[in-house]
């Protein structure tokens, strides 16, 4: 099934997965900005910072990015430093 290209909805992939929200787990769509949930609480904090950059000016998006990777970083080296 096609979706109309007029259509102002994007139409929802019926393959895509879902949160136990009931919201569609991507991110290449800003209506459908979901991050997946990961099961740890740091990760998913980070991902929902990249999620919500549509609110945050450009020139801060740099600083958001690297922040995410420090977190992301120091969860895969095991470590148990608080996220700031």
């Amino acid at each position: 099934m096609s979706a109309d290209p007029s259509s102002p909805t994007p139409a929802v992939d019926e393959q895509a997965p879902v949160n136990e929200a009931g919201q569609v787990d991507r991110l290449d769509s800003p209506e459908t900005a979901v991050p997946p949930t990961t099961g740890n609480s740091r990760v998913d904090a980070a991902l929902r910072q990249i999620a919500n950059l549509d609110g945050v000016e450009v020139f801060d998006h740099p600083a958001r990015y690297e922040a995410v990777h420090d977190v992301l970083r120091d969860v895969l080296n095991g470590s148990s430093r608080a996220a700031s």
